[in-house]
């Protein structure tokens, strides 16, 4: 008799034992990741899918019942196991994969940190995941903002800007005359006591082309065609006059 009041207490403590170390599930999460990567920067969609792997340490017949997830807007109160961006309750589905975040609106540049926990088919809910994290990137036309940094080519200067085309392969707009050879003319002074010692003129059109001045200054250009897009230049020294 006295043998058996003596084991008694140790078969009780035996027992508290094995109920404590059942108090958490079998089953864990873990590879957490957001949009199919691990922790994910600038994404653009506002409902990412979240997804994690199950971890049974090789016991056989432990499954997913349910799960809850936790979104925070900074590792604090996640790690307070405050969700204030998404907090899901427990959500009774065996679903690990593809589960769309289901929060408040996200917003660009908004970091977001996660973690999951899991319930086995007890009932019992596992330890809570690490945790993860996700960033959004720039959502709107306006929020993409800035300054080329690594522009390094020369800067390209445009002689004919302002210019408008006076002549087309169907003739002379606004008017009947058929497409052939045309003669323009501009007029324009020279500032008082001012002397031409060189002058360039930029020109774009088919074919070729001359030109004169009425300074007696002759312009010849090359007798090649050129395309429209092209500058074709015609130049005369001082001792052309």
């Amino acid at each position: 008799m006295k043998t058996l009041v003596c084991c008694l207490p140790l078969a009780l403590s035996a027992g508290l034992l094995l109920v404590n170390q059942s108090a958490h599930a079998e089953v864990e999460a873990e590879a957490l990741r957001c949009e199919y990567r691990v922790n994910p920067q600038g994404i653009d969609e506002t409902q990412p899918r979240l997804s994690w792997q199950l971890d049974a340490d090789d016991v056989r017949g432990v499954k997913q019942t349910a799960y809850q997830i936790l979104v925070a807007s900074s590792p604090a109160l996640l790690k307070k196991s405050v969700g204030d961006l998404w907090d899901s309750g427990k959500v009774t589905s065996g679903a690990s994969v593809q589960v769309s975040y289901a929060g408040k609106p996200l917003v660009s540049r908004q970091a977001c940190y996660w973690k999951v926990r899991v319930y086995d088919q007890d009932g019992q809910a596992s330890t809570w995941s690490e945790p993860a994290t996700w960033t959004m990137g720039l959502l709107g036309p306006g929020d993409w903002q800035g300054r080329w940094i690594g522009k390094d080519e020369a800067e390209t200067v445009v002689l004919l800007e302002g210019c408008s085309w006076i002549g087309y392969p169907e003739g002379l707009r606004g008017t009947d005359a058929p497409p052939g050879l045309r003669y323009y003319r501009r007029t324009f002074e020279l500032p008082a006591g001012r002397t031409v010692r060189r002058a360039e003129m930029n020109l774009a059109g088919d074919n070729l082309f001359s030109a004169r001045s009425t300074a007696s200054m002759r312009w010849q250009a090359a007798a090649s065609p050129h395309p429209p897009s092209s500058r074709p230049r015609a130049s005369c020294d001082r001792d052309a006059m």
